[in-house]
């Protein structure tokens, strides 16, 4: 299903995702069945619990039960959570990622510089709270370079952000996996965008000339810029605009066929590409340091490359409103005390 192809039905559908959550549910049900005492001690958190808002995709420590303290049938069981809470494309960047660290790894030792244990079994499963039709619940999959969080109210009513994709190298330099690139099309696709815009296109999009050295936004609990900046959709011819939808479909299309569409159609025919603003940060030559950000009343996209001579990318997916599902709780608690 394309994800322009959505017809919402009021203002509810613009947070139904109700296969979504079955499916989920379904997974995550099954995962913990899988559990042992001990393990699931590890892994389930009470929902109130503050850790749901701790979040990071850098080498860390972290909470819940990750891959390599799993038997095989677990992990298998765990990967379905990850499989049904994203698309096709999303589930196999999400997997390329995770496996992405033993090319990490290669590359480090070669050069004498590893200093974090590059292993595709330190990432996190986690549950909050208890996957019912009636309670809100949340899962969150975690781990280098990847930050994944799921949130239900009911049987319908969801939320898929924060949503963090990163991948260090951005393109791998050498070795059986050289040329390899997990995120070419956000970052093409974007340039091409902005290589497109005219002289005064090109100022208003620009707000500065060098690129920070991280996504703004890290890993707060709260998606926050201080102001709008950057040219807005208004301002851009209907083939600039079409790439602009383009480049919004790439970071969309990573989550189910449901979700994505939803979204978009939230994006582009409830609050208009006319209100979104893309800014622009760094060096417009392809290997230089570089930044962007698509900003809009219900998104927050940040993407970077910068690091380790600007191959190494950040890139994440916000709803400053609704992120941990916030939005839809404050909704749903009002709902509670209105019975």
């Amino acid at each position: 299903m394309s994800v322009r192809n959505f017809e919402a039905n009021g203002s509810n559908a613009l947070h139904r995702a109700p296969k979504t959550v079955a499916a989920l549910r379904e997974a995550a049900l099954i995962f913990l069945d899988s559990l042992n005492s001990n393990q699931r001690s590890r892994a389930v958190f009470p929902f109130g619990s503050g850790e749901r808002f701790v979040w990071h995709y850098t080498p860390v420590e972290r909470q819940g039960l990750p891959l390599l303290d799993m038997n095989e049938d677990q992990r298998r069981k765990a990967i379905d959570i990850m499989m049904v809470g994203l698309s096709p494309k999303g589930f196999q960047q999400a997997q390329a990622i995770i496996q992405h660290e033993l090319i990490l790894k290669d590359i480090e030792q070669t050069a004498g510089t590893l200093r974090w244990d590059r292993n595709p079994g330190l990432y996190f499963f986690s549950l909050f709270g208890s996957p019912s039709p009636d309670e809100p619940w949340s899962f969150r999959i975690e781990g280098h370079h990847l930050s994944l969080h799921f949130f239900a109210t009911d049987n319908e009513r969801f939320a898929a952000t924060p949503s963090f994709f990163g991948a260090n190298p951005a393109r791998v330099p050498s070795g059986p996996h050289e040329g390899m690139r997990i995120h070419p099309i956000i970052e093409d696709l974007a340039r091409e965008l902005m290589e497109s815009l005219d002289s005064s296109q090109h100022s208003e999009a620009l707000v500065q000339a060098d690129a920070p050295g991280d996504i703004l936004t890290v890993n707060s609990k709260y998606a926050s810029i201080d102001q709008v900046e950057g040219i807005p959709g208004a301002a851009l011819s209907a083939d600039q605009r079409e790439l602009l939808v383009r480049l919004l479909e790439e970071y969309i299309g990573r989550k189910t066929a449901e979700v994505a569409s939803r979204d978009l159609h939230k994006i582009l025919n409830v609050h208009g590409l006319d209100n979104l603003h893309f800014a622009w940060a760094g060096s417009l030559i392809s290997g230089q340091p570089h930044y962007y950000r698509i900003h809009g009343p219900t998104l927050l996209i940040e993407y970077d490359n910068v690091q380790n001579d600007a191959n190494h990318i950040h890139s994440v997916w916000r709803d400053p409103a609704n992120d941990f599902g916030l939005d839809l709780l404050r909704s749903h608690h009002q709902q509670q005390h209105i019975a």
